[in-house]
């Protein structure tokens, strides 16, 4: 099995298209966020975080959520979809 990786927001979708599924953690505080290959924390971002402060998630696609301007379908289908529904007012980690 593959390990995990940071990952781009392009390979999250290819990801997405593959397994139907995103992994990314997400800082809360600073309001930041980046995608993982898989569920767990890359070697390679252990020195570089804390997880104290980071929260992994898991989502699958699509997905319903409630409509609204900007998604009308309500139905989360891709990347763009699923950032602009839940970090729309976050930042991706440099």
């Amino acid at each position: 099995m593959e390990t995990s990786k940071r990952i781009t927001k392009q390979e999250a979708q290819q990801i997405i298209q593959e397994r139907g599924q995103l992994n990314i953690w997400t800082n809360m505080d600073t309001k930041e966020y980046f995608f993982t290959s898989r569920y767990a924390l890359p070697e390679e971002m252990k020195e570089e975080i804390s997880e104290d402060d980071w929260v992994p998630c898991s989502y699958p696609f699509p997905n319903s959520v409630v409509p609204r301007e900007g998604l009308e379908s309500g139905i989360v289908e891709n990347i763009d979809d699923y950032l602009f529904i839940f970090h729309d007012d976050e930042t991706e980690l440099a």
